[in-house]
């Protein structure tokens, strides 16, 4: 009859109601026995854990839908969506934590100072943000120790918050180069919502709900991926926590960064034709070729439906900025409705152009004027 009591039981009650329905006995029964496996072991794999739910009374079809449970409250962590996570349960998070921060802090891992070798890495880690697999290795070196499987299953959690990335896909095991964004340095000169020039078209990512800071991680990478296939060395790009530029080719620069619309989070991709200089030095400048934009647009697309696909509740879409509203007004406009039509209102008066879109983005547009 304790008061404190009393006033517990109302507020469980309570939460108890809100939800869509009681947790059964045997789903307490299941948590406990996966704590007390995490007490030990970082993680474990689902064949384990399914052996352990049938004990507890839990059958096969049910175990995704506790799994889920305990994963959204944060007692577990479990990917069904990864295919190479899809099959181990992380039991430990604080045993993560320890993990993640050794790779995204700036502090130095122990006997760095006796290895010279493992010293020049981690100094390319501080000033470029780019971790060779054999320092990564030393880093995770006591828990690898432990257990053998808990380097990729490491690596696979932080590439799945964004944490860590792969720099050149399909590279053999041991000699893996991998970014870590959290280390890059930040570039002065970000990027800004303003109009295009000549030279210049931009697209924006922006969120329905919430942009995830990891979708320009991902594109980052998605672009480095690009440039390699087109055989462009690491002294075509610049990379920023801010702001990444690809010298696409000779004449083209795309350059991808984090912006603010309506203090809301976005991205902006902004294709360049770089300026030519005549003898004289007179400059002309260019638009960019509809191909590259085109070309860029696709790849766009194809990485953002890679980016979200596993991304439940987050969604995106892709606009233009206005050009008949004043500057700090400016609206954007949906680039697929662009592309579809020669105009589209702006306010209850204008109707805006999409020629320029067209003209660079469409393959409409270039049909057209060739029949």
């Amino acid at each position: 009859m304790d008061e404190g009591i009393e006033k517990l039981k109302k507020n469980v009650g309570g939460y108890m109601k809100a939800m869509v329905k009681p947790i059964p006995t045997s789903w307490v029964d299941f948590q406990s026995k996966l704590q007390d496996v995490g007490k030990t072991r970082l993680h474990v794999s689902l064949d384990e854990v399914a052996k352990i739910a049938s004990e507890c009374g839990i059958s096969k079809p049910t175990l995704n839908t506790v799994l889920d449970y305990l994963n959204d409250t944060g007692i577990i962590l479990y990917s069904k969506t990864n295919e190479k996570l899809k099959y181990t349960v992380i039991t430990n998070l604080r045993m993560m934590i320890d993990v993640v921060t050794k790779i995204i802090t700036v502090v130095k891992p122990d006997d760095i100072d006796k290895l010279p070798t493992l010293m020049h890495l981690c100094n390319t880690l501080d000033s470029e943000a780019i971790l060779q697999e054999q320092l990564l290795r030393h880093l995770w070196r006591h828990q690898k120790k432990k257990d053998a499987s808990n380097f990729e299953v490491f690596i696979e959690l932080m590439k799945v918050f964004g944490l860590l990335f792969e720099k050149q896909k399909g590279s053999q095991p041991g000699n893996r180069m991998f970014m870590v964004p959290t280390r890059m340095q930040i570039n002065k000169e970000g990027l800004e919502v303003e109009e295009d020039e000549q030279q210049t078209v931009s697209i924006y990512v922006t969120p329905t709900d919430f942009l995830p800071d990891a979708v320009y991680n991902l594109l980052v990478v998605s672009f480095l991926d690009l440039m390699n296939d087109k055989g462009r060395s690491s002294d075509h790009v610049e990379l920023f926590r801010n702001r990444s530029d690809f010298d696409l080719d000779d004449e083209h620069v795309v350059s991808l960064g984090a912006v603010k619309i309506k203090s809301r989070n976005a991205l902006k991709i902004e294709i360049s034709h770089r300026i030519k200089v005549d003898e004289h030095g007179k400059e002309e400048p260019l638009e960019p070729h509809p191909s590259i934009c085109m070309e860029v647009l696709s790849y766009l697309r194809q990485q953002l439906k890679t980016v979200y696909v596993t991304t439940e509740g987050v969604g995106y879409e892709l606009r233009v900025l206005c050009h008949a509203c004043e500057p700090m007004l400016r609206p954007l406009h949906k680039l697929e409705e662009c592309l579809k039509k020669d105009s589209v209102p702006c306010g209850k008066k204008k109707l805006v152009t999409t020629a320029r879109i067209r003209r660079l983005f469409s393959t409409v547009e270039k049909t057209t004027r060739r029949s």
